[in-house]
């Protein structure tokens, strides 16, 4: 997958027809900065988001350790 480099102010003409160009095809875009600095927008899929937060949002994993470590009442399906 090619990755396009792109200028703020290409972006600023029609922010919503590149983006869903980068959520169709998967490409990637660097945008360039009037300071010459860079940010890539890429399109993820959902489990992309959580397993970032699993991984690297100390937060988030310590939400995941307090929930693994609660008590847990058993399921009790519904009777019609």
């Amino acid at each position: 997958m090619v990755t396009k480099v792109i200028r703020l102010k290409d972006l600023r003409k029609d922010p919503e027809t590149l983006l869903r160009k980068c959520c169709d095809s998967g490409q990637q875009f660097v945008v360039e900065l009037p300071d010459r600095r860079k940010v890539t927008i890429k399109a993820f899929e959902e489990d992309d988001l959580i397993n970032d937060l699993i991984e690297n949002n100390r937060a988030f994993q310590a939400k995941l350790a307090k929930s693994a470590s609660s008590k847990r009442k058993p399921f009790q399906p519904s009777h019609s």
